[in-house]
């Protein structure tokens, strides 16, 4: 009798046990902790006075800007983080609202065989104003992240 007792006893602690892993396992799922969803998608924090999209495809980094503010502004350079990128300079007017695609080489990384590759990059985004009094140069500072594409 008392062997069949702590065999019960066993039984019931491991149950229990077993059972709290998969329930933690379940709402981790659930929560989309496991998902890959979440570093799939091409995210844009930060920047100020812009609205931004951007992607990484296989080497180049191409944004989109959207002139939030109330006056006309001109892009003068889009500096990337990515190592060896060449920041070359930029000239685009804008009025407001509206957008522009920016394409730069070497800006991001490359798909390397068909593994997902992320990245995160900090960008700056420098411009001037028609305004005389004031006319910069301003910065808006942001961060890019996502996975890597091997095309559009």
């Amino acid at each position: 009798m008392r062997n069949a007792q702590s065999a019960i006893e066993y039984l019931t602690v491991y149950g229990l046990a077993i059972t709290v892993v998969v329930i933690v396992v379940t709402l981790l799922f659930y929560l989309g902790f496991f998902s890959s969803a979440s570093i799939t998608q091409d995210t844009v924090t930060g920047f100020s006075g812009f609205g931004v999209s951007q992607s990484c495809i296989n080497g180049t980094l191409n944004t989109t800007l959207t002139n939030e503010q109330s006056f006309a502004i001109e892009v003068t350079r889009i500096n990337s983080s990515y190592p060896g990128a060449p920041n070359p300079s930029q000239s685009a007017v804008m009025q407001p609202d509206q957008s522009q695609l920016f394409s730069l080489l070497d800006s991001c990384p490359t798909m390397v065989g068909s593994s997902q590759k992320t990245y995160s990059l900090s960008v700056i985004i420098t411009y001037i104003t028609g305004n005389s009094l004031n006319p910069g140069p301003f910065f808006s500072n942001g961060t890019f992240a996502g996975v890597v594409a091997s095309h559009h």
